[in-house]
């Protein structure tokens, strides 16, 4: 990603949509597609899993994102082998980068522990991030972020 993600992600926050809807949103705008059933089914994700704050949804979008290259989506096709290893890795990532910056890995945690309500400097910021380390994952086991995923 760009440097001007962060001036992507305003535009869509203000649009509605939470962290790992952008996420998605982000990941399919360098494939140059839609999905918005895909996009809607995130909105379950939002703000710790329908407002509740857990898992922060910037974690459970970029799975989701790692998911679209490398998961599972007919009878026909299987799983990259390497996905759950895909998966552990932007995991541990998060979990040592989470805690260490904000305190935790889940949306109260993030916040402070007083609201799931998102932050725009520091959700933008882990947005931003997360979806960058989603980003070399993918190089890093061979897909290119710009194609179609499979």
């Amino acid at each position: 990603m760009t440097d001007d993600t962060i001036f992507r992600i305003l535009p869509l926050a203000q649009k509605g949509y939470c962290c790992s809807q952008i996420i998605l949103l982000l990941g399919l705008e360098a494939q140059g597609r839609e999905n918005p059933a895909l996009i809607r089914a995130a909105n379950g994700l939002c703000h710790g899993i329908g407002g509740a704050g857990h898992t922060c949804g910037a974690l459970t979008g970029a799975a989701c994102l790692l998911g679209l290259y490398a998961g599972k989506g007919t009878d026909d096709e299987q799983q990259d082998e390497r996905f759950p290893l895909m998966l552990e890795t932007l995991a541990n990532w998060f979990s040592e980068t989470a805690t260490k910056d904000y305190g935790g890995l889940t949306c109260t945690d993030i916040m402070g522990g007083k609201t799931t309500q998102p932050n725009p400097d520091i959700c933008g910021r882990l947005i931003v991030t997360t979806l960058d380390q989603s980003i070399a994952i993918l190089m890093d086991f061979g897909y290119d972020p710009s194609e179609d995923a499979p």
